[in-house]
């Protein structure tokens, strides 16, 4: 489905807010094992929605289905964005869902992702957590899932309509006291980002919203300034940005 032209003016904004809706159909959600471990721990939480709640803009659970198993996004790591285990998708009432982690199949990350047919998209997923980060969020992860979190609702608007805006939302949880790291040696001893690099806040999230025809244009741009903004929220005040778009280029392409 056509995304539509982009409109002039200023490309997106803060979201104004989210319909009451989509909070009931969350929590209408069945209990999750593999949720309830997620949010103990420090975890992105990424919700994508157009701002006018329609229940059916996917026109039924097979198209959902099939729109995540075809849409995900590769990235860098091979992890798919999301990750989407056929044998592991359940189906609700009104969405599709999936728990992944390495605990359950494959060697993953643990997530659990849900689309409802409203359109609304909601993941929550644990750091890249390995000895080597010692606890600290690697700068290209942020820069990773802004990205393919933007090519995921670039895909989405493709193919369902979502007019008159779409959201998205991009939350780090239970990060006060970590700190960013881009180590530019195995031994750690450089690294780019400096000293003052780590979260004040419990909390970091940046959201904005913008017409669909925006996203599809300009989704890679706004996914860099979205991971400048979360850099800036853990103070790093001086990412090398003209780095960061190369690196940005090299891992997913000029897209």
């Amino acid at each position: 489905m056509n995304a539509g032209p982009a409109s002039a003016g200023p490309r997106w904004r803060d979201v104004e807010r989210e319909p009451t809706e989509y909070f009931e159909q969350r929590r209408r959600l069945p209990d999750s094992a593999v949720f309830n471990e997620i949010v103990t721990k420090p975890h992105w939480r990424i919700s994508i929605f157009p701002i006018e709640f329609k229940k059916a803009r996917f026109r039924d659970l097979d198209q959902c289905r099939h729109f995540a198993s075809s849409c995900c996004v590769r990235t860098p790591s091979g992890i798919s964005y999301p990750q989407v285990w056929l044998h592991a998708v359940e189906s609700g009432r009104e969405y599709v869902a999936c728990d992944t982690g390495a605990s359950l199949g494959p060697i993953g990350r643990t997530e659990r992702w849900v689309l409802f047919r409203s359109a609304l998209f909601v993941q929550n997923r644990l750091f890249n957590e390995s000895p080597q980060l010692a606890g600290r969020i690697h700068v290209l992860e942020v820069l990773d899932t802004t990205t393919a979190a933007l090519e995921f609702a670039t895909r989405m608007t493709q193919q369902v309509e979502l007019a008159p805006e779409i959201a998205i939302t991009i939350g780090l949880h239970s990060v006060e006291g970590r700190q960013l790291t881009w180590p530019q040696d195995i031994f750690l001893d450089r690294d780019v980002v400096g000293r003052n690099g780590w979260c004040q806040d419990e909390t970091v999230q940046v959201s904005r919203q913008t017409e669909p025809g925006n996203i599809a244009a300009h989704g890679r741009e706004l996914a860099f300034e979205l991971a400048m903004e979360i850099y800036a929220q853990f103070g790093w005040e001086d990412p090398p940005g003209d780095r960061l778009r190369e690196v940005q280029k090299a891992r997913f392409g000029g897209g």
